[in-house]
């Protein structure tokens, strides 16, 4: 789920969609039943063993299509990291399923079953804050990189780029992107709730607000500066639409203080007025 399936008797993987696909059916049934799954000392048997596990699920988007500008092994590059992004919220949600998720400000890691939350327990091993930012940055760099795949030809358009989807392996391409890209912002999501419950706050508070929106800008400006070179105006659009679909990906259920905290923050509050959401 990390590298791709590997060649029998070779330490060699390769991406392969259909063995790809098989494993994810697996694992994620696994990760269903892990908390049935408990070891004699109450720990569960599936889950990541460090933080290194979690931190390779979320850079698959990138790690996995580096120097690849289309066709077979971009869209191959991104099925895997479309699964892989799917199995890190899946575990996200399957050990955060009982836990109140109204307000982190009156939870605690104390009140927490760790050993059988091992994900969660390696994000508060590293430090939330960290983790968060860290799921920013990968979040902001799929979303980038790959945005010719996940805007819609409109906002290419408007942003000053032009959007070619010409074949099935781009059309495989827009559907894996897309789908890796949205995993991550949920990831966002949960990363940020864990935050808040370390620093006893709730989702809206700026504290968190303003930790995402800096490495969120951080982040964009690296990469825009590896793309190609485009006027200020277009330049200025393409960064205003990036920053709306960085919002959107992490608006959920339990998150929706932290999708209104970052409109207003960001300067988007009128926009949300004119899609009916109340401030």
């Amino acid at each position: 789920m990390i590298e791709g399936p590997k060649a029998d008797g070779h330490n060699v993987f390769f991406k392969d969609p259909f063995r790809t696909e098989l494993a994810s059916q697996y694992v994620y049934s696994l990760v269903h039943h892990s908390k049935r799954l408990i070891r004699n000392d109450g720990s569960t048997l599936f889950g990541p063993s460090n933080w290194e596990d979690i931190e390779s699920l979320m850079s698959q988007s990138i790690d996995q299509t580096t120097n690849m500008m289309a066709g077979k092994r971009l869209a191959d590059g991104l099925h895997l990291a479309a699964r892989g992004s799917k199995l890190l919220l899946l575990m996200f949600q399957t050990e955060m399923k009982d836990v109140n998720m109204i307000n982190p400000k009156y939870s605690s890691f104390e009140q927490m079953p760790l050993e059988m939350m091992p994900t969660v327990k390696q994000v508060q091993a590293i430090g939330t804050r960290g983790a968060l930012k860290i799921a920013v940055k990968h979040t902001t760099r799929c979303l980038v990189v790959h945005s010719r795949f996940i805007l819609d030809k409109e906002d290419y358009h408007t942003g000053g780029r032009i959007s070619q989807i010409e074949n099935f392996h781009d059309e495989s391409c827009m559907h894996e992107a897309t789908e890796c890209f949205e995993n991550l912002g949920s990831v966002v999501s949960y990363c940020a709730y864990l935050f808040c419950i370390s620093e006893k706050i709730a989702l809206d508070d700026p504290a968190v607000l303003i930790l995402i929106r800096d490495e969120f800008d951080i982040e964009l400006q690296h990469c825009l500066d590896d793309l190609p070179d485009r006027n200020k105006t277009s330049t200025k659009k393409f960064t205003k639409i990036l920053t709306e679909y960085f919002i959107g990906s992490i608006r959920g259920d339990f998150s929706l203080p932290l999708f209104v905290g970052l409109n207003k923050l960001m300067g988007y509050a009128k926009d949300m007025i004119n899609l009916g959401i109340p401030l």
